[in-house]
């Protein structure tokens, strides 16, 4: 690197760090406004498409430092770890961008699969209710994905009462293999 390049690169940290040390938070002292950060969680999400799940995590990850209170990145990384299966820190991110944003439908939604994929079927009922009461038009992907899994719901809560509790073993032994099995 040339001086004067450096010397350039020398005067743009210290304006950043000026500007973190008056007050201003880490992503705004190195210019990085609301709009740039979405659009740098989009590229996360084409990272992703891509086949590059770790890299798009990662960005993600930093995201959510940079802006903790934004419920959006933290639903989007909580659903990229649902993908990765990475459950437990999925649950951790949902339960995140929930408690920003009760109406994030996405993030209900999600957190609801995760309840009924461990057999607590009253949090996944719970959940699934609140992300199809936030779209009563049925126009959201997510909401619409929540009437599928509620019915899911409801269709296990039949069995148990129909077979007793041994009911919800036999239905996740049946899910355990279809998923070494390759189907599920």
């Amino acid at each position: 690197m040339a001086h004067h390049e450096i010397e350039a690169v020398h005067a743009e940290l210290r304006k950043a760090i000026d500007g973190f040390l008056e007050g201003q938070t880490p992503h705004e002292a190195i210019g990085l406004d609301s709009d740039r950060i979405l659009a740098m969680a989009l590229y996360a999400h084409e990272l992703a498409d891509q086949g590059r799940p770790d890299s798009a995590r990662l960005l993600l990850q930093t995201l959510a430092g940079l802006e903790p209170d934004n419920a959006y990145l933290h639903s989007c990384l909580g659903a990229l770890q649902m993908q990765m299966s990475d459950k437990e820190e999925a649950v951790v991110s949902l339960r995140r961008a929930l408690d920003l944003d009760p109406n994030d439908i996405a993030a209900a939604t999600n957190l609801g699969e995760l309840a009924l994929e461990k057999g607590d079927l009253e949090s996944a009922a719970a959940l699934l209710e609140r992300a199809v009461t936030l779209d009563p038009e049925g126009r959201d992907p997510h909401a619409n994905r929540a009437r599928s899994l509620a019915m899911v719901v409801v269709a296990v809560a039949k069995e148990i009462e129909e077979k007793g509790p041994g009911a919800l073993d036999e239905i996740r032994a049946r899910i355990v293999r279809l998923e070494n099995e390759g189907h599920a």
